[in-house]
């Protein structure tokens, strides 16, 4: 089946991301996944017994589950998924590291994953 995403946001307290995902008929999903390689809107999403595919090349994401889109659930994501990055896709630096768990910022700031060692 094949998905073209929508919208996407991550959440660093939890290493996991989300994406609402559309089929041709327009049914909509919120796909809740972790991995090293974020789908971003205007991406296509293709599900085979050979895996995940993104944009036709396989990726490293693994589903955690899936859920019926509505509005108030991806009001009720994008308010727990604290991460600059979600609200502005121009973000240069991020002051988030110390609760991020990505090894590597999903949206490209650099140094964003060398987290602060403990005093």
């Amino acid at each position: 089946m094949h998905w073209e995403i929508k919208k996407m946001l991550v959440c660093p307290e939890s290493g996991t991301a989300y994406a609402v995902a559309a089929t041709p008929e327009d049914l909509d999903i919120i796909v809740w996944y972790e991995g090293s390689y974020f789908l971003r809107p205007g991406n296509t999403l293709t599900t085979s017994d050979l895996g995940l595919f993104v944009n036709g090349r396989p990726r490293d994401i693994k589903l955690i589950s899936c859920f019926p889109y509505t509005r108030s659930l991806w009001l009720y994501y994008t308010v727990r998924s604290v991460c600059p990055g979600n609200n502005n896709e121009l973000l240069s630096h991020c002051n988030d590291t110390d609760i991020c768990q990505f090894e590597y910022c999903p949206y490209g700031v650099p140094l964003c994953h060398q987290r602060r060692e403990p005093e």
